[in-house]
Order: structure tokens, then C-alpha cells, then sequence
């Protein structure tokens, strides 16, 4: 389906790495096909948060009216997908109650959910923790954890590769077959 609508995106983040600047920046720059409202989980809680007009948040959406949108109400723009740059786990309200937010967004309304994954905050967010479950089941992924501590990382060490093998469902989706 093609769309003359501008698509209304989240965009959450960690911290602010050159490469979520850059996303943040590109799609600010592209007001013609974006709405978007920029959560940075370690700026400071004075600093105003990036977004289009109409898109500034105070906080992450608690309910799924405020992620999926309510016609006319300005507190309730609505997202069409959610991006998820390395997000620090239950910092700034990304929490279990979020990530089971983010499930419903997908599996009832269609959104979309894009994961970013980081070296600094995907393994506690995705490995293995039973919080955030409900946002691993939604990646045609399963990822395992890193082998190296953060020591070995600073040190320079070279981690172990995380093989890369899709999901059942993944196998037969035609972004996969590229």
C-alpha cells in the first residue's frame, strides 16, 4: 500500500552514540515524510527532548492509546513504528510493562518495531531476561549472550561472533531470503 501520510515514528535511545544521532537527525531533517518524537534515556530530565511539532513526549506512552493514537487527541499522536536504539533496560519508563506495550502495538495493531542492538545495553535487555521477553519474541532473532565481560571488552579482547540463524518465521520472510 502506498501512503501519502507522514509516517509517525518513536524513536528510543540509551544514549547518544554518533549513530543514533545520525538516525535521530535524518529523519528530523525529512519533515515531509516524518513525525517523530526522540526519547534519550540518559539526557537530563530539563533538556527537551528532539520531535516534529505536535510530537514532544514527557514521557514513554504507558497505554496502547497513547502508542497506537487517538484520532484528535494532541497528547495521543500515535506511532506508525517504534525504533529501539540499544535501550538501557528500566530506565525512563522502558520496563517490562513497555516491552509487553510494545508486543500488543505489534500483534494487534500492526505496528512496527525496529531493534537496534548496542554493545552497551542489549545483552541485560535481551538475553535472558524474562522482563523483556515479550520485545525478544517479536525479533526473528535469538541472540545468546556475549561471552566477553566488560573488562575484556575494554582491553580489547575480540568477542566471539553471535551466529546468525533466523527463526522459523524468519526463514520464510522475504526480507530474510536477500
Amino acid at each position: 500500500t502506498v501512503s501519502e501520510e507522514k509516517i509517525n515514528v518513536l524513536l528510543i535511545s540509551g544514549d547518544a552514540g554518533w549513530d543514533f544521532q545520525y538516525l535521530r537527525n535524518f529523519l528530523l531533517r525529512q519533515p515531509e515524510l516524518y513525525r517523530i518524537s526522540v526519547w534519550q534515556q540518559n539526557a537530563d530530565e530539563a533538556l527537551n527532548q528532539a520531535a516534529s511539532s505536535g510530537m514532544k513526549l514527557a514521557r514513554l506512552p504507558r497505554t496502547l492509546a497513547q502508542l497506537v493514537g487517538v484520532g484528535g487527541e494532541p497528547d495521543k499522536p500515535g506511532y506508525d513504528v517504534v525504533i529501539l536504539h540499544d535501550p538501557r533496560p528500566t530506565q525512563g519508563g522502558f520496563d517490562g510493562e513497555f516491552a509487553a506495550l510494545l508486543k500488543a502495538f505489534v500483534v494487534e495493531h500492526g505496528g512496527g518495531v525496529c531493534y537496534v542492538a548496542g554493545n552497551k545495553h542489549t545483552d541485560g535487555a535481551l538475553c535472558g531476561n524474562a522482563t523483556f521477553a515479550p520485545l525478544a519474541d517479536l525479533l526473528p532473532v535469538v541472540l545468546t549472550p556475549n561471552t566477553l565481560d566488560i573488562s575484556q571488552r575494554i582491553s580489547g579482547r575480540t568477542p566471539q561472533a553471535w551466529p546468525v540463524e533466523p527463526t522459523a518465521y524468519g526463514l520464510d520472510h522475504p526480507v530474510v531470503r536477500l
